[in-house]
């Protein structure tokens, strides 16, 4: 596997006439990462993390799934359109379902080849609720949840729609934990308007909680 990972690596560096060294510049990693590859440390072969595999990717101006998997094709435009960003998330703001959409705006952000494609979008932050982390404008990339396949895990943070039996919504991204109450998603906020808030799955009668998807990174730039 990893013997096929670094012949794919060098195709591509054929491709493009490009060094090693300046692909591993391009791509923000030390002098060392591709030649490191499948070399042995403490008696195991090294793996490349995904985070890697996106970045050696995007510098040989491939697919992440092509490099690590021979998968789809090896040519990745840098125009081509990838995830898009279709709607925000956005604690205390209550829109109706069919009214809570934005336009889609292709990005240059790529889906990370360990889910399906089509489970995977990106959401525009509002709001100072999980602003440790995501901050107000950020965009955020996530992966569905229920079409992935994916069981989430306490600490993570994950997109959480709050729905009125009156049909409105509210979505939002929290963490998630769990206590004897079962499942809570929590702000993580330096913004004392939301100190100590939390939702639980205790709600009005005929309103319920629901997480749909687990965010996979915050992007601050698209290009």
């Amino acid at each position: 596997m990893h013997e096929d990972i670094r012949a794919r690596i060098s195709q591509r560096l054929a491709a493009l006439k490009k060094s090693e060294r300046k692909a591993v510049r391009d791509a923000g990693l030390g002098e060392s990462a591709i030649r490191d590859i499948g070399r042995l440390k403490r008696g195991k072969p090294v793996s490349p993390t995904i985070a890697t595999i996106v970045k050696i990717a995007d510098a040989l101006e491939s697919r992440p799934a092509w490099i690590a998997f021979g998968e789809g094709g090896e040519e990745r435009s840098r125009l081509q359109p990838g995830l898009s960003v279709v709607g925000e998330v956005a604690a205390g703001v209550w829109r109706q379902a069919d009214a809570d959409a934005v336009e889609d705006q292709a990005t240059l952000a790529i889906p990370d080849p360990r889910f399906p494609s089509d489970s995977q979008y990106l959401l525009r932050a509002v709001g100072t609720s999980m602003n440790r982390i995501i901050e107000p404008g950020a965009i955020i990339h996530c992966v569905d949840i229920f079409k992935s396949g994916l069981a989430i895990r306490p600490g993570d943070i994950v997109v959480v729609e709050r729905r009125r039996i009156s049909g409105e919504r509210e979505v939002s991204a929290k963490r998630f934990f769990k206590d004897k109450r079962g499942p809570v998603f929590r702000a993580d906020s330096t913004d004392p308007t939301w100190a100590g808030y939390e939702l639980s799955t205790k709600l009005n009668e005929g309103d319920e909680i629901v997480a749909t998807a687990l965010v996979l990174r915050v992007l601050k730039e698209l290009s």
